[in-house]
């Protein structure tokens, strides 16, 4: 319910019925971690950030929850420590897909390492991903950027047009959209 209202722009509302279902899931962990989700997609940094410690309370080390924590860093400019994290997570052992996303996402976000952001992108995109996971389309979208960045034009365009005919884009991603066709046009 709390992730239809967020779809209608209820956003009060649906952080209301996050609040509700972290205190009422059999998982807790996962409970907070999808609150924790809902307050930083709404912005609420700090709030985020208390959701993901009180999970890491809770199950020390889960992947789901450090890569949360991860995000609120980036929130406040602690790049360094968030790619840490989600570079822990996107390449060791037991690999937590969306730690991939969200290390490729900093890179492309910061100008660099276009190509190592390419292939974590490429593995994100490889696998099963989950409903709460950012989606094909924004994987798409940052994998189209960071072949923009290394002057492929025709293969950005190529990249982000899939992204654009997939569901769950956004403005943003519109707006990127047109530049990349102009410059595979040009």
């Amino acid at each position: 319910l709390a992730d239809s209202l967020v779809r209608e722009e209820f956003f009060r509302e649906a952080l209301d019925y996050y609040r509700l279902a972290a205190e009422r899931d059999p998982d807790p962990v996962a409970g907070l971690v999808r609150l924790g989700d809902a307050y930083l997609k709404q912005d609420f940094v700090t709030l985020a950030r208390e959701s993901y410690l009180q999970a890491l309370d809770l199950a020390p080390g889960d992947p789901a929850a450090e890569v949360g924590l991860g995000r609120t860093m980036l929130a406040v400019g602690q790049r360094q420590e968030a790619e840490e994290i989600f570079n822990r997570h996107a390449l060791g052992g037991d690999p937590y897909p969306p730690a991939r996303y969200y290390l490729a996402r900093s890179f492309v976000t910061t100008e660099r390492n276009f190509d190592q952001a390419e292939q974590l992108l490429r593995d994100y995109l490889a696998g099963h991903l989950n409903f709460h996971w950012p989606s094909r389309a924004v994987a798409n979208w940052q994998l189209a950027l960071a072949q923009e960045k290394t002057g492929r034009y025709d293969q950005a365009w190529q990249t982000m047009s899939l992204a654009m005919s997939l569901p769950l884009g956004n403005d943003q991603m519109k707006s990127d959209a047109q530049r990349m066709e102009f410059m595979a046009k040009d």
